[in-house]
Order: C-alpha cells, then structure tokens, then sequence
C-alpha cells in the first residue's frame, strides 16, 4: 500500500510538470500570436501606404500627359504646324529647306568681256534649284560674240558658273541663258544669291 501511495505521488508529480510545461507553452503561443497580429497590421498600414502613393503618381502622371497636350496644343496655335529642322551630321553638306533662303555666293570674278546685242525678251522664270545654288561662282570661259548689224544696244557678257550651271552676265549682273541668251535673273551681290525676274 505504501508503494501504491509512493507511485501515485511521482504520477502526479509527472502530472503537474506536464501541466506546467503546456500552460509555458501556451503562453509562448499567446505571446507569438500578439506579435504575429503587430505584424500583420503593420504589413497592411504599409500596403495601404503603397497604395496611396501609387495613386498620386498616377494622378500626377495623368496632370503632367494633360499638360503636354495643352503645351504641345499651345505651341501648335503660336507658330503654326511645323517641323523644326535638325541640323545635320557634321560630315554632310546643309541643305536649306525649299522655303528658305539660297546660301550667299561670292560675286563672279571679272574676265575679259565681248560685245554682245541686247535684245528685249520676255522673263524666263528661274527654277528653284538654280536660286539656290550653294556652290561659288567660277567664270568658265570667254563668250566670242559679235555684234549683229543693227541699230539695238551692245552688252558684254561673261560667261560664268553658279552652283552647277552656266549664265552669261553682263556689267549690270542681269544672268542670261547660256544657249538662248534670254534673261533669266539677276546675280544679288550683297546677299550672294539669283533673284528671279
């Protein structure tokens, strides 16, 4: 009977160890639940920080595309629809754009001058590209024309290069054609460019 008691005594001991070891761990339980709750509402103050953040960049995305479009609209309505240009790569020559002005070239140089007749024509319209000639001007050759007999007014005329093609020019600069001696323009020499007629 003695060694009844004595086991009962040790199983109950083993019992309350065993009931205190699981109120321990309950309390760790508990304890790692209140800081597993902290975080989670941590986790979602932070989302709902992210969250807001991303829809003012949204909305500040949306006010900066609006005001492009009114800029853009802006400048459409102040200098009309047009293109910049770009100026070009160093290595290429510029070529100016059909609306602008012809590049200046340099006065012809004087040669020797043969009197030609001046006859009154009708004005041959110059084409674009031979307003705007860049290249400098080259005096090719001599003209050898007489004068017809007649009563009319002697002109010199030297034969010259603008650009890449020939004109005859007389002391006034008036340009004429090379073949059919009409009028064709007249040389600027202050701005260096063909003024059509």
């Amino acid at each position: 009977m003695y060694e009844e008691r004595e086991v009962q005594a040790v199983n109950k001991m083993d019992i309350q160890a065993s009931i205190s070891t699981f109120e321990t761990q309950v309390s760790q339980f508990k304890a790692r639940r209140v800081e597993l709750e902290q975080e989670k509402a941590n986790i979602e103050r932070e989302i709902a920080t992210i969250d807001g953040n991303q829809a003012r960049l949204e909305g500040a995305l949306t006010n900066l595309y609006t005001m492009k479009n009114a800029f853009e609209a802006m400048m459409k309505s102040m200098m009309g629809d047009i293109s910049i240009p770009v100026a070009p790569a160093p290595a290429k020559p510029f070529v100016a754009p059909v609306a602008a002005a012809p590049a200046p070239v340099p006065a012809p140089a004087p040669v020797k001058q043969v009197k030609v007749e001046k006859s009154v024509e009708k004005p041959v319209e110059v084409p674009e590209e031979e307003a705007e000639a860049e290249d400098e001007v080259e005096v090719e050759e001599d003209v050898a024309e007489e004068q017809e007999e007649g009563g009319e007014d002697e002109i010199e005329l030297t034969q010259i290069k603008i650009g890449k093609k020939d004109y005859l020019i007389d002391e006034e600069f008036n340009l004429y054609d090379v073949k059919t001696q009409e009028a064709v323009g007249k040389y600027d020499q202050k701005n260096k460019k063909i003024l059509p007629l």
